[in-house]
């Protein structure tokens, strides 16, 4: 009987955590094409300004409203979510840690929520978050930046290609995550 409870509850899992993303032809994918181009750009200008244009972050949102009519993305709930789950911890830990993340990348981020829905999204910044802690060990190794001297790094770089990975294979990963699980 154990056995039983513990499959279902299993089953009830991956069927909240399954990404809703169909199989998709080629003309499905063109909108995920388009924000990969503005993510290489976006993480271009903000390696060399470190800043984020507002005119780029906004694609996503646009982008977000044109496939809202295509099969197989997230539902409207899902996107609201994304747009606050993690932008708004963000945006609050900037409030008690002054200049911890630029505003172009919470914009970006809430931009990109409501672009994937938020279980992409978690994934995308989580791949984000180890690809920047990556990158700052390797700078800190290499003395390009030191600990505590109020060195700042461009986030958004690591955070794009964290997003890229979750757009294009994010629901793959999430998938075969879930199967672990069984």
């Amino acid at each position: 009987m154990a056995r039983d409870s513990e499959t279902a509850a299993q089953h009830f899992l991956l069927r909240r955590w399954h990404v809703r993303r169909k199989k998709m032809g080629i003309r499905s994918r063109i909108p995920d094409l388009i924000t990969a181009a503005v993510l290489v750009r976006i993480a271009w200008i903000d390696h060399k300004t470190m800043e984020i244009p507002d005119r780029l972050t906004i694609l996503p949102v646009i982008l977000a409203f044109v496939t809202m009519f295509l099969p197989g993305g997230p539902s409207f709930l899902e996107r609201g979510i994304g747009i606050l789950c993690i932008a708004v911890p963000m945006y609050l830990i900037c409030l008690r840690i002054p200049e911890a993340f630029g505003d172009g990348d919470i914009f970006l981020i809430a931009a990109m929520g409501f672009y994937m829905g938020w279980k992409l999204l978690l994934f995308g910044v989580f791949s984000g978050f180890v690809l920047g802690g990556v990158e700052a060990c390797c700078l800190l190794i290499t003395k390009k930046i030191r600990w505590g001297e109020g060195s700042h790094i461009a986030f958004c770089p690591a955070l794009c290609a964290g997003l890229l990975f979750a757009v294009f294979f994010g629901d793959k990963v999430i998938a075969w995550y879930m199967e672990l699980l069984r």
